[in-house]
């Protein structure tokens, strides 16, 4: 729903140069144009602003724990509660899953 609502509600912010626009420039500006365009250097540069990096960090870190504490899920659990069917072991992703998918 999240995906379908994003692609319908949300306005494009990308500059999207069409193949016509470059008709008629000579090659050097054409090489800069594209250059800018696919640069990507680019995304590091927004990184001057402070609530971006406040973002990424939170995101990053929650990204880590999810990965530290999803992965030894089977070689912890599984000896400890004498799990011996990977289905068993499967059914302890779901909660982490469904929490972080809110």
């Amino acid at each position: 729903m999240a995906l379908v609502g994003a692609y319908f509600l949300l306005p494009e912010t990308a500059h999207r140069m069409k193949k016509d626009e470059l008709v008629g420039l000579p090659s050097k500006a054409k090489f800069g144009v594209l250059s800018r365009m696919l640069n990507p250097w680019r995304v590091v540069r927004l990184y001057r602003y402070p609530n971006l990096i406040m973002v990424a960090l939170a995101s990053s870190s929650l990204v880590w724990n999810m990965y530290s504490l999803l992965t030894p899920i089977r070689y912890v659990l599984n000896p400890r509660f004498g799990l011996t069917s990977p289905i068993q072991s499967g059914l302890f992703y779901l909660a982490p899953g469904f929490g972080y998918s809110k």
